[in-house]
């Protein structure tokens, strides 16, 4: 039994607390974070390149008015949406000289903003450009039921998209929330 009028004593038999995230673990997942975010970007940004010059194609080469137009909007939300993601790719840079918490919080936000935008930047055009090739088929029913796997396969690759995306960002959730409340 423990003298309880001995602080020595007292201090070595409390409970110990939650073990609090090392330096070297944060640096890590930073880095990773950071890793991710990058080639995502890049990625992205590749796409829109490649959706861009798709839409300015079409928009020279396009069937009816409908379409030319459909695609000069599409290439133009792109091209701005691609100009934005470079400004915000070149000012992203986080100092790594400042804690390892804030640099680990500042990549966490990072990314999770480059999650929610993907969809403005990339899904926005590409569902419009599906749209633009779609409503000048409406009338003709015998096209529209051969363009049916295509975008059967959009629906099924928007869907897992969302599901993967919505898991990245409860990961994100829970890693900031773990910053903000280390010991729970």
């Amino acid at each position: 039994m423990p003298n309880s009028n001995d602080p020595q004593e007292l201090w070595q038999l409390q409970p110990s607390e939650a073990r609090a995230i090392a330096l070297y673990e944060l640096h890590r997942k930073a880095k990773e974070e950071e890793q991710k975010s990058r080639r995502q970007a890049i990625g992205n940004m590749a796409f829109s390149v490649m959706l861009t010059g798709f839409s300015t194609w079409q928009a020279v080469m396009g069937r009816n008015l409908f379409q030319r137009i459909a695609f000069a909007l599409i290439g133009s939300w792109t091209c701005v949406a691609l100009i934005f993601a470079i400004r915000k790719f070149r000012s992203a840079a986080v100092a790594v000289a400042s804690t390892g918490v804030d640099y680990y919080r500042a990549m966490l936000g990072r990314r999770r903003d480059q999650i929610q935008g993907a969809w403005l930047g990339l899904f926005g055009p590409i569902l419009s450009a599906c749209g633009a090739f779609v409503v000048p088929m409406i009338p003709n029913l015998s096209q529209a039921k051969n363009a049916i796997p295509f975008f059967l396969l959009l629906v099924a690759w928007a869907v897992m998209y969302a599901i993967k995306a919505a898991s990245e960002l409860r990961y994100i959730r829970r890693e900031l929330d773990q910053l903000e409340h280390p010991i729970a």
